[in-house]
Protein backbone atom coordinates (compact mmCIF):
# COMPACT_ATOMS: atom_id res chain seq x y z
CA UNK A 1 0.00 0.00 0.00
CA UNK A 2 1.66 3.91 -0.78
CA UNK A 3 2.11 6.16 1.97
CA UNK A 4 -0.19 8.91 1.55
CA UNK A 5 1.47 11.80 -0.30
CA UNK A 6 2.62 14.66 1.88
CA UNK A 7 1.32 18.51 0.41
CA UNK A 8 4.59 20.75 -0.04
CA UNK A 9 3.74 23.07 3.08
CA UNK A 10 3.22 19.67 5.04
CA UNK A 11 6.98 18.24 4.07
CA UNK A 12 7.88 21.91 5.32
CA UNK A 13 6.66 21.45 8.92
CA UNK A 14 7.50 18.55 9.24
CA UNK A 15 11.49 19.21 8.68
CA UNK A 16 11.24 22.27 10.74
CA UNK A 17 9.62 20.81 13.38
CA UNK A 18 12.35 17.90 13.64
CA UNK A 19 15.66 21.02 12.28
CA UNK A 20 14.27 23.32 14.89
CA UNK A 21 13.99 20.54 18.56
CA UNK A 22 17.40 22.05 19.50
CA UNK A 23 15.50 25.78 20.26
CA UNK A 24 13.84 26.58 22.96
CA UNK A 25 10.68 27.20 22.81
CA UNK A 26 10.86 24.34 19.64
CA UNK A 27 9.56 25.10 16.53
CA UNK A 28 5.81 23.63 15.73
CA UNK A 29 5.98 24.59 11.97
CA UNK A 30 7.80 26.21 9.21
CA UNK A 31 6.53 29.62 10.11
CA UNK A 32 8.26 29.38 13.51
CA UNK A 33 11.08 27.91 11.50
CA UNK A 34 11.70 31.03 9.54
CA UNK A 35 11.08 33.58 12.95
CA UNK A 36 14.17 31.41 14.27
CA UNK A 37 16.33 30.72 11.84
CA UNK A 38 18.67 32.37 9.10
CA UNK A 39 17.85 32.96 5.49
CA UNK A 40 20.71 30.14 4.84
CA UNK A 41 19.43 27.60 7.16
CA UNK A 42 15.37 28.10 5.41
CA UNK A 43 16.87 27.78 2.31
CA UNK A 44 18.32 24.50 3.32
CA UNK A 45 15.58 23.21 4.59
CA UNK A 46 13.16 24.38 1.72
CA UNK A 47 15.67 22.35 -0.77
CA UNK A 48 15.48 19.38 1.52
CA UNK A 49 12.04 19.91 1.17
CA UNK A 50 11.82 20.29 -2.79
CA UNK A 51 14.00 17.21 -2.90
CA UNK A 52 11.39 14.80 -0.78
CA UNK A 53 8.83 15.91 -2.40
CA UNK A 54 10.18 15.23 -5.75
CA UNK A 55 11.32 11.75 -4.82
CA UNK A 56 7.67 11.21 -3.22
CA UNK A 57 6.10 11.89 -6.68
CA UNK A 58 8.79 10.25 -8.65
CA UNK A 59 7.99 6.79 -6.29
CA UNK A 60 4.24 7.27 -6.56
CA UNK A 61 4.78 7.59 -10.60
CA UNK A 62 6.70 4.67 -10.44
CA UNK A 63 4.30 2.64 -8.71
CA UNK A 64 1.23 3.80 -10.64
CA UNK A 65 3.41 2.12 -13.55
CA UNK A 66 3.61 -0.78 -12.03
Amino acid sequence: MDKLKESRIQILDRLSVKWGRKLEPTCDDFSDFCIYFSSEAILQLVYQAMAEYARQHHNHMKSKGQ
